[in-house]
């Protein structure tokens, strides 16, 4: 069941996840695939980010200060958030954050296509099984495992 992807969506929001996220704390990745579509949700926590910031997170060049992200001392140029939405859009998916209780979850939606219709954007088989893949990692594995 091919999907159509960027390894950068994952990699952008794992990152963002060792970055902001409590450090003591897991990051879960799941992946749920069906004939049609692929989720994978990241999540960890941290700070509750506050529904204005929500709104702008994947906007390019932003950073979610008044909720106590982006702290001064990370440098970059913000466009990871921005290129995970960018990335899902240009393969007709979608991309999602939700924040509360101090958890933080990013999921992400694409379509699977057949290899041979990838370019018209026809939908997979519905014969094929659904499957479940769900991964937990520490700060450090993460970062270790990352490059």
């Amino acid at each position: 069941m091919p999907v159509v992807a960027d390894v950068r969506v994952l990699r952008n929001l794992v990152s963002n996840a060792i970055r902001y996220g409590t450090s003591d704390e897991p990051i879960r990745t799941d992946i749920i695939s069906s004939a049609t579509e692929v989720r994978f949700e990241v999540s960890n926590k941290g700070p509750t980010i506050e529904h204005s910031a929500l709104e702008q997170i994947f906007d390019p060049f932003k950073r979610c200060v008044a909720s106590g992200l982006g702290k001064p001392n990370n440098v970059g140029l913000w466009l990871g958030l921005f290129i995970v939405r960018e990335v899902a859009r240009g393969h007709e998916g979608e991309v999602g954050v939700h924040s509360a209780e101090g958890v933080i979850i990013f999921d992400v939606l694409l379509p699977c296509r057949n290899e041979n219709s990838a370019s018209a954007g026809a939908p997979q088989d519905a014969a094929e099984g659904a499957a479940t893949t769900s991964t937990e990692a520490s700060n450090e594995r993460s970062l270790a495992t990352k490059g």
